[in-house]
């Protein structure tokens, strides 16, 4: 049991000091621990906006409206009214007789 603690405390120590010093000493077990990774960050590069420069607009178009055309009234045949004749009811008197289509008297 001592020479296990004894094993455990060079181990720490070899380990404190390798911190320490910047050596690396690796044992084969897989234990993932985290990876820490310190880095300068990039450059900044400031680039000035383009120049943008647009040209002078065009003149307006020349717009020309059609003549006006006036015309005089226009031609407007009178409307034509169709209307049935009208249908007069005569009493009937008893002095005629119906006959072959017709009346008689």
């Amino acid at each position: 049991m001592k020479k296990l603690i004894a094993l455990a405390a060079v181990i720490i120590g070899t380990t404190a000091v390798a911190n320490a010093g910047g050596i690396d000493i690796r044992i084969g077990i897989p234990f993932p621990g985290p990876r820490v990774v310190v880095a300068t960050p990039p450059p900044v590069v400031v680039v000035p906006a383009p120049v943008v420069v647009v040209p002078a607009p065009c003149p307006p178009p020349v717009v020309v409206a059609p003549p006006v055309v006036v015309a005089g009234p226009a031609y407007c045949p009178p409307p034509v009214i169709y209307h049935p004749m009208p249908v007069v009811y005569r009493p009937v008197y008893a002095r005629g007789y119906y006959h072959r289509g017709h009346w008689h008297r």
